[in-house]
């Protein structure tokens, strides 16, 4: 897992990075070594995309406020 300190290195990581739609998870700097689930497996995270889509498909009610 790659970790940005500054502004500059979270433009170059996006770019990078970038394939298409990207969703970002934040956490406080005092869990630094916390990882999200999805981040576990490369499998998830190569489809994270399409796991997003289809949980909104499938319960659009539990997304209705995010944007």
């Amino acid at each position: 897992m790659e970790q940005v300190n500054n502004l500059s290195q979270f433009k170059e990581m996006v770019q990078k990075h970038s394939t298409g739609e990207t969703y970002y998870r934040g956490q406080l700097s005092h869990y630094t070594d916390i990882n999200s689930s999805i981040s576990r497996d490369k499998g998830y995270v190569l489809n994270e995309d399409k796991i997003f889509t289809e949980s909104v498909l499938i319960m659009p009610n539990e997304f209705e406020h995010i944007h």
